[in-house]
Formats: structure tokens, sequence, C-alpha cells
């Protein structure tokens, strides 16, 4: 079983280096093909047998295949002069560089935090240089839907069919013990994150067949953001059947019970109305954003008081402060903090919040460069925005402003299951001033 795992992972590489130079439409169908289905397909072989060397290498290659294209195309094909955003880039990458060759840490969590820390400027750059045409953005938007669609069912289906006694039937606890730190990490024989406990009690959430409730969530919501910001040209004809599917995608995006699709119902329903309202905006730009301020200032009141508990909320919290009491100008060098850097063997101090991540690890400078590099983004998103009216730019807004307020308090808002075809839809959305 060894033998035929290895080969297909040797093919699948192959396979994945030409279309990392194809870099097109079919190298972003085939990275969200493998994403749904590569998580199933490791565990099945882990149970026969397999090494988990080989199964790592084998969820690695994906990833591996958009960053062989960006590099492929900086060193090859670019002709464009260099922009404040990529200087900030460079900064920020050797910065977290130096940090990985500073760090104690074990080296599968240091790259377990360069692969975090680096998403999304590798998948924004990665959707700025991808090949297409002007049926592109359609094609590959209305695959997100079929794909969100098709995950709904499946969750629906291991729901109310399949349940925690299927995943323990191929092999699913002896995959996630593997993992030292997730030895602990798991109820009824699956991961901790299948369940939520924000309510008092475990709460069994919609998973899917990704083995990964909290990514598919966030898939199945770009799904209806897209439907909902008028990225789709498949259903214009047929408003019925539109507002079904927008609606069994929402309440399928609810049962996740993920509070970062919390976050990006409440910012994406804001930004469908402001703009389709433009005569407001002006009107409702300040008591909006008074408002999510007043929210943010609510959260952390919670969580310095103590009132968050123990429930994971407090968790989120609790990451994000120690992050900032501890991490320091410079921080504390890579794999000192993240759930990704845990699960690979490290002893870390923070988790659950990407941005205290970045602080704890790479330290208050780093943190600077990213946001600056981020904000820089949605400048330019605005500016294109004013230009244009694409719905593109419009759904690229909504996506750097949600996947922002996630990244505060939760580590899973970056993700290459999850996110990272969010971060190429956006750099895709501002291609139109590429060289």
């Amino acid at each position: 079983m060894t033998l035929l795992f290895v080969s297909i992972t040797i093919l699948y590489f192959i396979v994945a280096v030409g279309f990392a130079f194809l870099n097109n439409y079919k190298t972003v169908r085939f990275f969200l093909v493998v994403d749904c289905l590569q998580n199933l397909i490791a565990i099945i072989f882990y149970n026969f047998g397999v090494n988990g060397t080989f199964i790592t290498a084998f969820t690695l290659i994906k990833e591996l295949m958009i960053y062989m294209a960006v590099i492929i195309y900086l060193t090859l094909k670019n002709k464009c002069p260099i922009g404040r955003i990529d200087v900030m880039a460079f900064f920020y990458i050797a910065l977290v560089l130096l940090n990985a060759l500073r760090s104690a840490a074990p080296y599968s969590a240091i790259i377990a935090s360069i692969r975090t820390l680096l998403l999304p400027v590798v998948f924004i750059k990665y959707g700025y240089i991808l090949k297409k045409d002007n049926t592109t953005d359609y094609k590959i938007n209305n695959l997100v839907i079929k794909i969100s669609i098709i995950l709904s069912i499946l969750a629906f289906f291991e729901y109310f069919v399949l349940g925690d006694a299927f995943w323990r039937s191929i092999g699913y606890t002896k995959y996630i013990t593997s993992y030292k730190v997730m030895s602990t990490w798991f109820y009824n024989g699956v991961s901790i994150n299948y369940y939520t406990w924000d309510f008092g009690f475990a709460v069994r959430r919609f998973v899917s067949l990704m083995a990964d409730p909290l990514a598919t969530s966030y898939l199945v919501f770009l799904g209806l953001s897209l439907l909902w910001l008028g990225c789709s040209n498949k259903l214009n004809r047929s408003w019925e059947l539109r507002h079904v599917l927008e609606a069994f995608l929402l309440i399928t995006s609810l049962l996740f019970f993920s509070k970062g699709i919390y976050v990006c119902l409440i910012v994406c329903l804001i930004i469908a109305y402001l703009f389709k309202n433009q005569y407001r905006f002006r009107r409702l730009k300040t008591p909006i954003t008074i408002i999510l301020f007043i929210m943010l200032a609510g959260v952390m009141y919670l969580g310095y008081s103590g009132k968050l508990g123990t429930t994971s909320s407090a968790n989120h919290f609790n990451g994000l402060v120690t992050a900032l009491q501890n991490g320091g100008m410079f921080g504390q060098g890579l794999g000192s903090a993240g759930v990704n850097a845990a699960v690979s063997g490290s002893e870390v101090e923070v988790g659950e919040s990407y941005i205290g991540t970045i602080i704890y690890q790479v330290g208050y400078i780093g943190l600077l460069i990213f946001l600056l590099m981020y904000f820089e983004i949605l400048r330019k998103a605005i500016t294109r925005w004013k230009i244009t009216k694409n719905n593109q730019i419009k759904h690229a807004l909504f996506a750097l402003i949600a996947i922002f307020l996630c990244m505060i308090f939760s580590e899973s808002s970056c993700s290459v299951s999850g996110t990272g075809i969010y971060f190429i839809l956006i750099g895709m959305a501002l291609q139109k001033d590429r060289c």
C-alpha cells in the first residue's frame, strides 16, 4: 500500500508541476478539486499503514504548486515594475525567514508557521499573476459555487446519515491521534473541532467530507457570497432557483457554527447593502464604522473582564492578548505560536488568533509591515472599485474586510483549504492594472 501511495504522490507532484507552469483556470480548478479530496484520501491511506511523512508530503503538494507558479512567473516572465506592495511583501517575507533561522522550534513547526504566515502574501500574488481572459472570473466563480453546493449536500448527508461512526470506521481516530498534541484534542473519536461548546454543551457541527468543518464552512460561504454580490452569470435568468440556492447555502453555512462565518455574513450583508444603495454610502459609512468598533470594544471588554469564561471564544481572545503582552519588537521566533505549529510538535504559548501568531512570532515590526501591506491592498481595491464598479472588486472588498476581522481572533481564518481561494480571488480582482 505504501508503494501505491508513493507512486500516486509522485504522479500527483508531476501533474502539479505541469499545472504550475500552465497557471490558468485549469490550475485553480485542480487546486480546488484536490483541496476537497486530499484529507479523505490521506485518512484512508494512513489507516492502511502509510507512513505519516508520505501523508504530509502528499498534503503539501497543492500548496507547493501555488508557490511554484509564483516563483516561475517572477523568475521567468515578470516584466512589471516593483510596486509598494511588492516592497512590503519582500520585507515581510525576509523577516519571517530571519525569524525561522533564529528559532529553536522543531523544523516541522517552523515550516508550518512559514506556510501560515506567508499564505495571504503568496496566494494574493498568485491570483494577481494568474493567466486569464474575459471568461476566467466567471468560470472560477461558477466552479466555486458548484463545489459549495456539493459540499453542502454532502454536509447534510454526513450529519444525518454517516455521523462520527463513519470517521471512526475509516481510521480518523488513528489519524488524528498520530499528531502528539492532537491525542488530547478529540471527542467521540473525532477532532474536537467537529463540535462546538459555545452553547455550554457539545453541539455537532456540519462537517461534509473534507474532514475539516471550519475550512469547509469558508468554502461553502464563499459560494453564497459570490451569489449575493453578483459574481455569477449562470443564474441571472432564474431568480427563483438563485434564491433557493442562496437559502440552502446560508442554512448550511450557519450549521457549521463557525464564528468566522458569522463575521463574514455580517460583512457581506453590509457590503451588499452599501453598494446597492451607493447614494447612502457616505451617510452610512461613519455609523457602521462606529458600530464595528463598538462590537470589537465589547468583545475586548468581555475578554478582559473574564465574562467569556472558558469557552472557545475566550481562547481566541486570550491568544491575541497573550501575543500583545509577550510578542516583543521582533517576536519570539517561528514555531513559538499557532495551532499549526502545535500540531507539528512545538510547545506554543499563543494560539487561535492569526494576528496573535504574527505578533508572537515576528513581533510588532512584523505586524506593522503586514498591516501596511494588507491595507495598501485594500486601498488599491477601493480605488479600482471607484473606477470600474466591478462586482469582482466588490467581492474582493468583502473578502479583505471579513478575513481581516476574523484574523484578529481566529487562526483558522487563514488556511490553505479554507481561505486560500479567497486570497486568490482577491489577487484576480486587482489584476486589471497588472503589466
